[in-house]
């Protein structure tokens, strides 16, 4: 069902640059302008001039002169790219290459809205470049991928090291036609869900359809369903408080005072105390909703997507529920994050998770690989 090439990555010059932890970036859209600021002053090679420039013509300009000056050099073999992070006690494995876009087997689990796509569209037509990689799991039901590339890298010294937000990162170029011979049946029978990217998905596509046909491929990450660092985020929500928002908790839920001790789907935090959402039983037909999707689809439906604050830290949840200038006091919504089997089958049915329903983390660093398609 997927098609994946090898390519020849256009990479920083480690001859030049030593090392890549003060010149890659994360991707532009957790990207706010304090952190814009420090990337800026941590290199004037830093990819934040590529990824989030201040224009278009910055962002060719410095490509333009990075290429010049081969601080970026293209690789000379085809390859695939084994991407390894180690955060914590959790290691997660997948592989950057370039994935045939194809919207058909391709699934996706969030809607994109039209700013993100017209931005990172000029960006594509300026530059001709994929700036940073779609990030995609393959559902692997046997595994096949995961024990595929931690075999290889058993056998394999990596080729580059580096340290970046206290993550540690691992890359391995092969080129070894047999291998990737092997990746790519083994992809041909996967289903994929896109992680991350989506706006980069849906721009590439657009691209294709509208500019240059050629563009067949997009870069892309891919990660096994199956790996054990694959870990998912919980994105916590913080709304003004509403009798509409406390008449739709009373009429599909019990609450219960929740110890902190018991996990829960969601927890409920309104003036200091904490209690636990249980949906009443004459409710079941939503029992099998994901709990992000019963807060959006029974609790906050009648709230503007715009209302809402979102954050992955409970604390920072807690307290901007009692600061007032910043217009979200009220209530909070703690959530658990949803299972990747949950994403995967709820999307493939065709039915879309509300925005900011899931936060895969570590992301992948945007400047350690990219792929230029105007070669």
């Amino acid at each position: 069902m997927a098609i994946i090439q090898p390519f020849r990555a256009l990479r920083y010059n480690l001859k030049t640059l030593k090392e890549l932890n003060n010149v890659v970036c994360p991707p532009y859209d957790i990207i706010n302008k304090e952190l814009k600021i420090n990337l800026i002053k941590s290199s004037k090679y830093n990819y934040i001039h590529i990824e989030l420039p201040d224009s278009y013509s910055d962002a060719k300009k410095s490509l333009t002169q990075w290429l010049n000056k081969k601080i970026l050099i293209q690789d000379k073999n085809d390859s695939i790219y084994i991407f390894q992070q180690k955060f914590g006690s959790k290691i997660r494995t997948g592989f950057f290459c370039l994935l045939k876009l194809d919207e058909k087997y391709i699934i996706k689990h969030e809607h994109t809205s039209q700013k993100p796509i017209e931005d990172r569209l000029n960006l594509l037509k300026t530059l001709k470049i994929d700036t940073s990689p779609i990030f995609v799991i393959a559902l692997d039901e046997k595994n096949l991928i995961h024990k595929k590339l931690k075999n290889i890298i058993s056998k394999t010294k990596y080729d580059i090291k580096f340290e970046f937000e206290n993550i540690k990162n691992f890359l391995w170029c092969i080129s070894d036609k047999k291998v990737i011979d092997e990746l790519k049946r083994i992809l041909e029978k996967q289903h994929l869900l896109i992680a991350d990217g989506h706006h980069r998905f849906q721009t590439s596509i657009i691209y294709k359809n509208e500019i240059d046909n050629k563009k067949e491929y997009i870069m892309t990450y891919i990660c096994s369903a199956n790996d054990p660092g694959l870990c998912i985020l919980p994105t916590h929500r913080v709304v003004k408080f509403s009798p509409e928002i406390q008449n739709n908790i009373n009429k599909y839920f019990n609450l219960t005072t929740w110890d902190k001790e018991k996990t829960s789907k969601i927890v409920y935090y309104k003036s200091g105390e904490f209690y636990t959402l249980k949906l009443k039983n004459k409710y079941k037909e939503y029992i099998n909703l994901p709990c992000v999707c019963l807060l959006h689809e029974l609790i906050l439906k009648e709230i503007n997507v715009g209302d809402i604050f979102y954050t992955k830290d409970i604390q920072e949840a807690i307290k901007l529920t009692n600061t007032s200038q910043l217009n979200y006091s009220g209530i909070a919504f703690l959530l658990e994050a949803p299972s990747i089997k949950s994403i995967f089958y709820r999307s493939k049915a065709g039915k879309i998770f509300p925005h900011k329903s899931t936060y895969f983390y570590p992301k992948v660093p945007s400047g350690v690989v990219i792929h230029s398609f105007n070669d």
